[in-house]
């Protein structure tokens, strides 16, 4: 985890110089007698080749903090005081990079310069949290976010929200800590692109620590596609890292080993120790899955070397030293064991002789007690094999159920992830899913097309592994539609839904027939000129403006087959001001609990959605996830859930 914190040490400072440009301005550093020119080129030249040279780049810093401290201009020398401390800290010697740092923000703070408080802050929390001490890394962020915002500076908010999202990972909040990091990409995005490459790595990391792998690898490649556009060796360094990791943890194992191997590749890794710790854990790790024992062995000798050096301090002389003392007392203990059995077996030879004549009546007495028991354990024997094989047959097959419900779930989030990457086109929302089971007949669905943005929630009928396939035939046939035609209002999409949903499951409306098929609620939104149009099927939709709330009901028409087949109807709503829209299935409403076990209910959906709607998206579905939990307790889920929330204006 210490890879987080070092993927942000001087990262916002990265420059990219050729070797023509790097020798020139050396050149040109060595030769120049104005203060001012001198300390701006070393610094501008340590930056550029921090990751490439990092034991140069520490010496020009020296050097430039020797030059200003000459100069006597406190700025000069708390700039270079800074960068100092940034470069110890890349190298591990945490206390030199503390010192410089605190001198440099106590410069800064005398002379009011708040950029360069702000910038010590920076590296002060990357430190501490790379040391794990991090109730003072939430101290150091929390100034530096106040300061931050004091000025306004939303570049530097992107990468304060990131770092917090960080320490809520470290400390498990995760809910917390995704929310941070949504905030940050929503800043970025406008104001700081470059640290894009560092939430997604951030975010795989958190959905690896859940063990939702399949995430963690899709944020592994958004963070690696961002860091080869801008040509970030350390990013990139670190997503091939991830992506190892990931495969490690999918029991890939070769594909894991290429990963690393392009990781080890990259030259980064030598001047950072930390990444090369942790590829020398991961190799260990792996080798050990694939019994190759000796490398396994290699890799975690080198593995503890490292982590020892840089915990400790400790010399390769002195773990030679150590390793010497231990085989030394390895042969001793070896010397005292063989004594220790030698006095023993005297001891054994003198009751030796009793032993045997006291074995000899024992087995008398035991050959005639195993004639009468032999029969009873046969038939004992039989009817345990009997069960054993029965029970077998029985946890077998609840295997083959539960593994092809899990390969559904597999499925299911596959598609549902391609819907989380449409939805990302509208800049405010939530979505609560929650299945009852391992699958959902609840899904949400989305797609942009032509400026008109259309999101979904439709419920089908039944749960687990019928509504599931439902769900997914919806999503299929939703897909299709759009593909046709891409300028349909949401009544025309159910009237078309409609049609494949019945003619899909061959439904004529015989007795015999089940009422399989859907209900749903679909809007339209034109990104140009804001017109909302919305449809549904069964279910409403909630509008909040100016605090109070409308429900729009929906058409009492259902997704598959129906003796009336009415065309669905399509609702204009205004949205000329700020606009709460909330789309849902009716599994939240519907839940049983509280102290008597009564439903939620609608009016109570209402009063949560009402209170709650001026908060921001991520604290709404916060409160709603609570708001469940606490009011089923200890009873079951009862239905599928899906919510989507978004705010228009």
């Amino acid at each position: 985890m210490r890879q987080i914190f070092s993927l942000l040490f001087l990262a916002s400072n990265f420059l990219l110089f050729s070797q023509n440009e790097r020798d020139s301005i050396i050149h040109l550093l060595e030769n120049t007698k104005d203060d001012s020119t001198y300390i701006f080129k070393g610094l501008e030249i340590a930056n550029a080749i921090f990751y490439e040279d990092l034991d140069l780049a520490t010496d020009i810093s020296k050097h430039v903090e020797i030059r200003a401290i000459q100069s006597k201009k406190q700025k000069w020398i708390a700039e270079a005081k800074i960068m100092l401390g940034g470069a110890y800290g890349q190298q591990a010697k945490y206390d030199l990079s503390a010192k410089c740092l605190l001198e440099g923000k106590e410069i800064a703070i005398q002379i009011n310069n708040p950029r360069l408080i702000s910038q010590s802050l920076s590296y002060l929390i990357v430190m501490h949290g790379i040391r794990n001490e991090l109730e003072k890394s939430m101290q150091y962020l929390k100034e530096k976010i106040e300061l931050d915002s004091l000025y306004n500076r939303q570049k530097l908010l992107a990468k304060d929200y990131e770092q917090l999202g960080i320490l809520y990972f470290l400390t498990n909040q995760y809910e917390l800590s995704k929310k941070y990091y949504r905030l940050s990409i929503d800043l970025a995005k406008e104001h700081n692109p470059i640290i894009l490459v560092h939430v997604y790595n951030n975010f795989s990391e958190l959905f690896s620590k859940t063990n939702d792998l399949d995430s963690a690898e899709y944020f592994i490649n958004k963070s690696l596609s961002e860091a080869l556009a801008v040509a970030n060796n350390q990013s990139i360094s670190h997503s091939y890292l991830n992506l190892a990791d990931v495969a490690f943890k999918k029991e890939e194992y070769n594909k894991a080993l290429i990963w690393l191997k392009k990781a080890e590749e990259t030259e980064f890794h030598k001047n950072d120790k930390t990444f090369e710790l942790s590829i020398y854990e991961l190799y260990s790790k792996i080798y050990e899955k694939l019994n190759r024992t000796v490398l396994a062995f290699d890799y975690y000798k080198s593995y503890a070397a490292l982590k020892y050096s840089l915990e400790k301090g400790e010399t390769s002389r002195e773990i030679a030293e150590l390793e010497k003392k231990y085989e030394i007392s390895k042969k001793d203990k070896e010397i005292a064991n063989q004594k220790i059995e030698l006095e023993r077996n005297q001891e054994a030879a003198k009751r030796k002789n009793i032993i045997l004549w006291f074995g000899c009546a024992l087995l008398i007495v035991a050959a005639v007690f195993s004639v009468v028991l032999f029969n009873r354990m046969k038939l004992i024997s039989n009817q345990r094999d009997t069960i054993q094989n029965q029970k077998l047959a029985v946890d077998e097959k609840n295997k083959e159920i539960v593994d092809s419900i899990n390969y559904a779930k597999r499925i299911q989030d596959a598609i549902l992830k391609e819907q989380e990457q449409s939805i990302e086109y509208l800049p405010k929302h939530f979505v609560f899913f929650k299945p009852k089971d391992i699958v959902s007949g609840d899904f949400y669905w989305s797609s942009f097309k032509n400026n008109y943005w259309y999101f979904a929630v439709m419920d089908c009928t039944g749960h687990g592994v019928p509504g599931a396939l439902m769900s997914m035939l919806g999503m299929s046939l939703l897909n299709d539609i759009m593909s046709l035609n891409d300028t349909l209002t949401p009544a025309e999409i159910l009237d078309e839904l409609r049609k494949r949903v019945m003619r899909e499951l061959g439904l004529k409306g015989k007795k015999s027939e089940p009422r399989d098929g859907m209900d749903g609620s679909i809007c339209r939104y034109n990104v140009n000129t804001k017109e909302l149009m919305w449809a549904g099927a069964n279910n409403p939709i909630y509008i909040i403006q100016e605090k109070e709330l409308t429900e729009i009901k929906p058409d009492k028409e259902f997704i598959g087959y129906s003796s009336t087949l009415t065309p669905f109807t399509n609702h204009i709503i205004n949205v000329n001001e700020d606009t709460s829209i909330y789309l849902f299935s009716d599994g939240f409403a519907d839940q049983f609990g509280g102290q008597k076990g009564k439903k939620f209910k609608y009016s109570q959906f209402k009063e949560l959605l009402l209170n709650n709607h001026h908060l921001e998206l991520s604290k709404q579905k916060e409160i709603i996830e609570k708001n469940f939990v606490d009011w089923k307790g200890n009873l079951d889920q009862l239905d599928d859930i899906c919510i989507i929330g978004t705010k228009l204006s």
